[in-house]
């Protein structure tokens, strides 16, 4: 008897479905396995997030999961910032000099005035001193982004 009414509630849960209007149907229906968009990333970032299942045996799976995303997130985001600022450096140096050699004398306006730094002079020459020292009186621009890749 409670299989018939199963069946039955089964029968009617399919006459609801079957019900429905054509437009609610439709939408976002996928045919083939072409229409399914996987990101790039994604099997790396599933790989990292099992390894760290893995790694910390979690007594919440959702709770760790929710907190892994975020962190992950958070670094995403940082990247970002880290990546537009370095765009930013590189335009106010080709704005500044022609070369990718800048130098030891425009190295402070470049700091201060086009990037907008607040640094302390004493700093600028330990900078001056530690990138430049066989006095060749310029910095090249691979020095200046290692520079700047460390302060941020």
């Amino acid at each position: 008897m409670r299989t018939r009414s199963l069946k039955s509630r089964l029968l009617l849960l399919f006459l609801n479905i079957q019900t429905l209007p054509n437009s609610y149907m439709d939408i976002n229906r996928i045919f083939s396995a072409e229409q399914i968009a996987v990101p790039p990333d994604l099997p790396l970032i599933l790989k990292e997030w099992t390894k760290a299942v893995f790694r910390e045996h979690p007594s919440d799976l959702l709770v760790f999961s929710s907190q892994w995303f975020q962190e992950g997130e958070k670094v995403i985001q940082i990247e970002k910032i880290k990546e537009e600022q370095l765009t930013r450096l590189c335009r106010a140096f080709e704005a500044r000099t022609a070369s990718v050699k800048m130098r030891k004398a425009d190295f402070k306006a470049f700091i201060m005035k086009d990037l907008a730094f607040q640094i302390p002079e004493n700093e600028l020459e330990d900078v001056l001193l530690d990138f430049d020292t066989e006095n060749r009186g310029f910095l090249e621009l691979d020095e200046i982004v290692e520079w700047f890749g460390h302060r941020l």
